[in-house]
């Protein structure tokens, strides 16, 4: 079974309602995502490089390992910010449904 994840109502780069649907077009879950422009999160999503770079900046030498760490730590907290804000309920149906490797385009 392939399921199908399908942007509808879509409003603005903020808001818009993901469906997942098996092969038979049935309803398995859906997600309505309403972004916050003022969350620095949602900032720092529409330019991870550069936020990363501001936010965890990768130091040389002594301190190399540290920053590294700093900038995994950023980046997993930003990675459960977007599958909370983005996918948010369809997470579960997703594990169920999808099985690894997994390629977004």
């Amino acid at each position: 079974m392939t399921p199908q994840l399908e942007l509808t109502d879509y409003q603005s780069e903020t808001r818009w309602r993901w469906v997942l649907y098996d092969e038979r077009r049935n309803l398995l879950a859906d997600h309505d995502v309403a972004l916050d422009p003022a969350d620095p999160q949602y900032q720092d999503f529409l330019d991870v490089p550069g936020r990363l770079d501001y936010h965890a900046p990768l130091e040389y030498g002594d301190g190399y390992a540290a920053s590294l760490e700093r900038r995994r730590q950023w980046m997993h907290a930003l990675g459960e910010w977007a599958g909370e804000k983005i996918l948010g309920g369809l997470r579960p149906a997703l594990k169920k449904h999808l099985r690894p490797p997994v390629t977004v385009v």
